[in-house]
């Protein structure tokens, strides 16, 4: 005879497979999600954000730009030709009335070469000296490359601050989430104690606040925490941080800071906004140069050959103001016999043209280039002042940082002093559970002190990193740099 199974272990049963079921769905998922989870090292961050950010990538952009444009100058001082060829036919020729002919015959096809080229040679007689085209084009590619060092130390300093950020608010959950354990446990105690009139209403409300307390600050360090992968992920490109797991950076500092001097001094010729700063002076004193030499009357001094039928001519001048030689050379090939009257084909009757002429050129200007230059002048006092005043920019930047840094470094080494103590609280608190003079929730708080001091020294030796790199950014031993 079979026995009839009881209603309550069919249910029981029932409850077993659906909560099998339920695992089975919720497990296996995380299973993959785990699976998923992207790992980044600081390096790895680094190196996509340099390649994510826009303001990198347009100075990029406009490094390549200014070599094109070196590349340009070079090019335009090379001669320059230029080929003309034509079709031509004359409707109505002149006649010559003593010979009843022609003066020309018809011209079917004409071709024409011309080359010119200017060379700056810089050895004017007088005016002021005058940088080239090609001089300014590379002074402007300088400049590029200099924006460009600077914006990716910006990037590599902000990734990093973004980096430690996330660490710090990750290592805050953890030490959240032991508070909120331990929170958990003195309420239970306290509802316990409760039933057995050993406190008051009172004093169980008072641990319940405090564990609604830890329960708040574990979602807000959590929620901070989210934010904080969240820029990161700005930063470097990544949308999707839900899997994205941190690795501990590896640091290694040195101790650069006991000469503040010779920290300003060395700032000085690394910072590349020096250079930025000599490059625009050299600019404002290059346009006021021009403007004074416009005010000067030019003298040209040059030769002239042209053929007496036109088809070869060459000029070639100097420039006693700018000191540039410039030339020109033509040729025209074609059928172009001329029939002219007692010309013997010499058109005209005119021989070969050989000339050497000196030519003033002065403007009547009522002084339009006095006041260029009294504007330029000003504008090459205010360069210059930029100047300085970047300088000094720099200067308090190298004393701002060794500074903090001095009072970061002095943090950090306290919060890791107060380890001890707390590593010692605990083993003491261990003891006594042993004893049975202590309880498991007494060893619980002082594990989480311990962590607390544990994660408040890492906050301080990560805030230590970042005054470090803080000071590389001043002093300019940031550049081209990922990591240091």
């Amino acid at each position: 005879m079979v026995k009839a199974r009881s209603p309550f272990k069919i249910l029981y049963i029932c409850l077993f497979f659906i909560i099998t079921a339920y695992l089975t769905v919720i497990i296996t998922p995380f299973k993959v999600n785990a699976e998923e989870q992207q790992v980044i090292t600081l390096d790895q961050a680094l190196e996509m954000a340099i390649k994510y950010d826009s303001q990198v990538l347009i100075a990029r952009n406009n490094v390549e730009k200014a070599k094109l444009a070196v590349k340009q100058e070079v090019l335009k001082a090379w001669p320059q030709a230029t080929v003309t060829d034509s079709l031509g036919n004359i409707l109505e020729n002149p006649i010559n009335p003593n010979t009843n002919q022609p003066y020309f015959t018809q011209f079917p096809n004409m071709l024409t070469i011309t080359i010119t080229e200017e060379v700056p040679t810089k050895l004017n007689l007088y005016g002021k000296k005058v940088p080239t085209a090609i001089e300014m084009a590379i002074w402007e590619r300088v400049n590029t490359e200099a924006q460009l060092e600077i914006s990716q130390a910006n990037v590599v300093y902000n990734t990093i601050s973004l980096y430690l950020n996330a660490r710090k608010a990750e290592q805050n959950v953890i030490y959240q989430e032991g508070v909120a354990k331990t929170s958990r446990i003195s309420l239970d105690i306290a509802r316990q104690q409760l039933k057995q009139s050993q406190i008051t209403k009172p004093d169980e409300l008072k641990v319940e606040n405090d564990y609604a307390t830890a329960v708040y600050d574990l979602e807000k360090s959590r929620s901070d925490y989210e934010l904080a992968l969240q820029q990161l992920g700005n930063q470097i490109g990544l949308r999707d941080i839900a899997q994205l797991k941190l690795v501990e950076p590896d640091f290694k500092l040195t101790d650069n800071i006991s000469h503040i001097q010779q920290l300003k001094e060395e700032a000085i010729q690394k910072r590349l906004e020096m250079k930025q700063a000599e490059i625009t002076i050299q600019k404002a004193e290059q346009q006021l140069a021009q403007a004074q030499n416009q005010a000067l009357p030019d003298l040209n001094f040059g030769y002239t050959y042209r053929k007496s039928d036109s088809t070869e001519s060459l000029s070639i001048s100097y420039s006693l103001l700018s000191g540039n030689i410039t030339g020109n050379a033509q040729k025209t090939v074609g059928d172009q016999t001329y029939i002219e009257a007692n010309s013997n084909n010499n058109r005209w009757g005119i021989p070969n043209l050989n000339e050497l002429t000196l030519k003033l050129i002065w403007k009547l200007d009522f002084g339009i280039p006095q006041n260029q230059i009294k504007q330029l002048k000003l504008l090459l006092e205010n360069a210059r002042s930029s100047g300085v005043q970047t300088q000094q920019g720099i200067e308090w930047e190298v004393d701002q940082a060794a500074a903090n840094y001095r009072l970061a470094e002095k943090q950090a080494a306290n919060a890791q002093k107060a380890i001890a103590y707390y590593q010692k609280q605990l083993e003491i608190k261990g003891l006594q559970l042993k004893l049975g003079t202590a309880s498991r929730l007494d060893v619980d708080t002082a594990a989480n002190q311990l962590l607390q001091a544990q994660t408040q020294a890492k906050s301080a030796e990560y805030d230590k990193v970042m005054a470090y790199k803080k000071l590389q950014m001043a002093t300019g031993d940031l550049y081209s740099v990922l990591i240091q």
